[in-house]
């Protein structure tokens, strides 16, 4: 019972992680929650059911149908409604509600143009179960678990191992340096699009299989988003982690406690996650603000002109003296780990001059910080 349950929760998970692993794309990218992404998990799942019920009970094709469209769909939803905004230069806000509005639409447009039905998807897939260890595993599970693995790790492989995706990590650090360094940012934002499009595509047919397709599905994407903000935005490892996390969790609860506590113990995992470690269980943008200003990167200070009126210094240095640390920080920054492993004599020199600058600043912070009231100024 417990393996079967455990493997049921890890193909829900690995759901989870597919919309979760778009989220964190264009969070790092362009840092916004694409609240869209709803609408090509919803593609997704239609385009399957349809190619399945009226072409062929071809699971393969209907999946490889469900990923194009959902790449095809996230691609036209950012060059139609966000590209505009992004080159208006609007608030990010704008492009929360832009999303939300596109995730309506696409509810409505299933429900005018379809119907507002459950739709069974009609394959022999969801009554082969196969025995494992004397659990009864139902085939949809291991396949989807597999499959989502593959998708997965061709995604990390993309992403590590290919000039686009050293562009992406490049851009996710910073999008201007990147644009003037050459890289075609517009460019490389549909790309990111079309990698989470399609992606969502893939866990819409899934979700269709596994369960049904109908209009609000897309809502599920809220699963997601929890998954990617447990594991910490931006991160990938930490959105598979945070999406296979919560499967687990939530299906151990349906199967021991309640299904009805089911959405209510995701929403309560969110808000645990918020309050003890906002940046998530693998995000790590308050560990390298910590590491930057230990290593004098950041240096830490207070300027308060009132305080002159009171005869008190009104520049307070609050960092300390740089702990020597400086290649580790630098080396979890991706422009410089890229040109430690091109040049890495370079690299060196580049490492030993900021060392040196960052002393001679710090002396002169503590110089400042030590003026008697009256020369400070």
């Amino acid at each position: 019972m417990f393996l079967q349950q455990l493997i049921t929760g890890l193909s829900v998970g690995s759901i989870y992680a597919l919309m979760a692993v778009g989220y964190s794309l264009i969070y790092s990218l362009l840092n916004f929650t694409n609240f869209a992404h709803g609408a090509s998990v919803l593609i997704g799942a239609y385009v399957g059911y349809f190619y399945i019920s009226s072409v062929a009970d071809n699971v393969l094709m209907a999946v490889v149908c469900s990923t194009f469209f959902g790449a095809v769909l996230a691609a036209l939803i950012e060059r139609i409604a966000y590209q505009p905004l992004l080159n208006k230069g609007v608030k990010r806000i704008y492009l929360l509600i832009a999303g939300l509005g596109i995730s309506i639409i696409g509810e409505n447009l299933i429900v005018v143009m379809i119907d507002g039905r459950f739709h069974a998807y009609k394959t022999s897939l969801s009554a082969m179960p196969v025995s494992i260890l004397g659990a009864s595993i139902g085939v949809v599970d291991l396949i989807i678990l597999v499959a989502s693995a593959i998708a997965l790790l061709s995604v990390q492989f993309l992403i590590r191992k290919t000039r686009v995706g050293l562009a992406i990590r490049g851009a996710a650090f910073d999008l201007t340096t990147a644009s003037i360094m050459g890289i075609n940012v517009r460019q490389l934002i549909l790309i990111v699009f079309i990698i989470a499009g399609s992606m969502a595509g893939l866990s819409g047919v899934f979700l269709g299989i596994k369960y049904t397709a109908y209009p609000t599905m897309g809502n599920l994407t809220n699963k997601a988003f929890i998954s990617a903000v447990v594991g910490g935005l931006g991160s990938m490892p930490g959105a598979v982690v945070g999406a296979l996390i919560l499967g687990v969790l939530e299906t151990m609860i349906s199967a021991y406690v309640s299904s009805a506590l089911r959405n209510l113990f995701a929403y309560a995992l969110l808000i645990v996650i918020l309050l003890i470690k906002p940046t998530g269980l693998m995000g790590k943008s308050m560990e390298e603000a910590k590491l930057a200003v230990k290593t004098g990167y950041w240096p830490l200070y207070r300027f308060n002109p009132t305080l002159t009126e009171e005869g008190k210094n009104p520049f307070t240095l609050d960092s300390k003296a740089p702990d020597g640390g400086l290649n580790d920080f630098l080396l979890g920054e991706n422009r410089y780990a890229q040109l430690q492993q091109a040049h890495p004599e370079i690299a060196g020199e580049l490492r030993a001059t900021m060392a040196r600058q960052y002393e001679a600043r710090y002396e002169e912070l503590t110089s400042l910080a030590a003026r008697q009231p009256e020369t400070a100024k």
